[in-house]
């Protein structure tokens, strides 16, 4: 009798110590199931960055067009310029002087071959190179006013209600010499374009540093003011309507705020819908093949450049990232599950290669190489894969917000909005290649 008493004590135990262990398997299997649900990492990955600091970095990456301007820096014929919002100035970066000193923050900057030009808001100034004063101007009906592009001719800014402001590039105060309403009245380079299954018409304007596309049922819809002098672009009817703003010179789309036009190359406009299409002179809707974009890779669309031949684009998988609906895909570092570089010909219309990379967040792409940066430090490769070189930031740490912008050869890494470090950027040598 004892010993069936002692026997079944034994099943007893057994069975609390199977029942102890499923629960414990069960919990550990739905946390790491959750934690895979609202992180999209296995539990290990999740614990790792997050004790990294991951989850409290974030990184702005900005590669600008030429002539457009980051968000801190500028760069002109040589020389790189940069703006330290602790201090209110602006520095030419080689020189190590201070240019300009502000007496408010300043939004942003830009800079053409005579002039820097900055905004605080609704206030424009310009400068000489040498620091001198030229000229301000209110727009008292203006909230924000953002740099698109900075000419010898015109200097082009776009306002809080995506209007289009031009001023003339040697003073901002002085009037504006071209008819711009008289070209945009006669402008007839007209495209209609079937974009996700909707005509739309778009109004080619050549000007002399950029190409304007008005998207709109007719160019009557915008009108033109001359207000002290600059001209004020803007739709006056409830239609529809966007304005494209494109760099003569590469076809590139300037500008920051994220619209569908991508550029336009080859006199052929491109646009971002489910994919990245061309719209030729027939009126024709042609997919570029092998479509690197959504649907079928699951890597959104981040930005693109023109670099040689070559459209460049990258995907970019955000864990908590936006929907592709022309919203970049954003989030910390932690959040961030890799990427994709496709490199489209613009010649042939066909993707010839792609880069899927899994470790490192891309900050610059181009023809031939292009960079990741990961754990503070910078890592270049050949587009084909191959390790360049690593280069670390000095004064790197997380659970900061870094800004990095990529200018002519240089990368500047920003940290509450201050320089910490400026990287040099090296053409890809078959000599120079780390072994992996």
């Amino acid at each position: 009798m004892e010993m069936g008493e002692e026997a079944a004590m034994r099943k007893l135990i057994t069975r609390k110590r199977m029942f102890v262990i499923i629960c414990v398997l069960m919990l550990l299997s739905g946390t790491a199931y959750l934690t895979k649900m609202w992180t999209g990492r296995n539990a290990l990955d999740f614990l790792l960055k997050k004790c990294k600091g991951y989850y409290e970095t974030t990184l702005r990456i900005c590669q600008p067009v030429e002539r457009e301007g980051g968000f801190h820096t500028a760069y002109l014929n040589g020389r790189y310029f940069y703006y330290d919002n602790e201090s209110r100035k602006i520095y030419d970066y080689a020189a190590h002087k201070c240019i300009i000193e502000a007496d408010r923050e300043i939004r942003e900057f830009c800079v053409n071959s005579d002039s820097i030009f900055y905004s605080t808001g609704s206030e424009i100034y310009q400068y000489r190179l040498d620091g001198k004063r030229i000229a301000k101007i209110v727009l008292p009906d203006e909230e924000d006013i953002d740099f698109v592009y900075a000419g010898e001719e015109n200097i082009y800014c776009e306002g809080y209600d995506m209007d289009l402001y031009i001023f003339p590039a040697k003073n901002i105060s002085e009037k504006v010499q071209s008819d711009i309403q008289s070209v945009i009245l006669k402008s007839n380079k007209k495209r209609t374009v079937d974009i996700d299954g909707d005509k739309e018409d778009i109004y080619l304007i050549n000007m002399p540093e950029v190409i304007l596309g008005l998207r709109t049922e007719s160019p009557g819809d915008f009108k033109t003011v001359d207000e002290q002098g600059y001209i004020r672009i803007y739709n006056a009817s409830e239609t529809d309507s966007e304005i494209y703003v494109m760099a003569a010179e590469t076809g590139e789309k300037l500008g920051y705020h994220d619209k569908n036009c991508i550029g336009i190359f080859n006199e052929e406009l491109y646009f971002l819908d489910d994919r990245i299409y061309r719209l030729t002179d027939r009126n024709q809707r042609l997919e570029v093949e092998d479509s690197p974009l959504y649907i079928r890779n699951g890597f959104p669309y981040s930005k693109s450049v023109r670099d040689g031949k070559h459209l460049i684009i990258l995907g970019e998988k955000y864990y908590w990232g936006l929907n592709p609906d022309g919203i970049a895909p954003s989030g910390t570092v932690g959040d961030y599950l890799g990427s994709k570089i496709s490199y489209v010909n613009l010649e042939t219309k066909k993707v010839e290669k792609r880069c899927e990379i899994d470790k490192g967040q891309v900050i610059c792409m181009f023809e031939k190489q292009y960079a990741v940066f990961e754990d503070g430090e910078v890592i270049f490769y050949r587009e084909d894969g191959k390790m360049i070189k690593t280069d670390k930031i000095e004064g790197y740490k997380t659970g900061r917000e870094y800004e990095i912008e990529v200018f002519h050869g240089k990368i500047f890494f920003f940290c509450n909005e201050k320089l910490l470090d400026v990287i040099e950027i090296t053409p890809p040598d078959k000599d120079r290649i780390v072994q992996q």
